[in-house]
């Protein structure tokens, strides 16, 4: 299972700060998946959550901070696929290598998706540059 990567705000008792913004765990509604109103619903293969796979230097240079050779704010987050619950799947991005998705796992409205995103917002632990070397070393060794 991929290990995922995002930059976003840290918020309250250390945690990714939730939100309806790019910078925030949650969806922008109309944007990041088709439904704008929490009844709406949201499909596997809509999109949903950006996260980039495997390494955080996959994260847009925006994104990522000084620390992970960026010009960005936020601290990197990690979670693993597997770590999702059975509400949410990640999914690669068909049109951009280092690029996916944290989707819904099945049919559901745009209200409880972004209710399964908030329930991983415990399992989120920042990223350390040392990620990057150990992934630099698997890829070599």
């Amino acid at each position: 299972m991929p290990r995922l990567f995002r930059a976003m705000k840290e918020g309250a008792e250390g945690l990714p700060e939730e939100g309806e913004n790019a910078r925030a765990l949650g969806i922008r509604p109309g944007i990041d998946v088709p439904a704008g109103k929490p009844e709406e619903g949201v499909r596997p293969g809509q999109g949903g959550l950006s996260v980039s796979p495997d390494n955080p230097l996959n994260l847009p240079v925006f994104r990522r901070p000084p620390e992970f050779q960026g010009v960005g704010k936020d601290p990197v987050w990690t979670i693993t696929a597997a770590e999702l619950g059975p509400d949410l799947c990640y999914c690669p991005d068909p049109a951009s290598a280092g690029h996916g998705f944290i989707e819904p796992a099945r049919p559901m409205t745009l209200g409880d998706y972004q209710r399964a995103l908030a329930r991983t917002r415990s399992l989120w632990r920042r990223a350390s540059p040392e990620i990057v070397q150990r992934s630099d070393s698997d890829a070599t060794g």
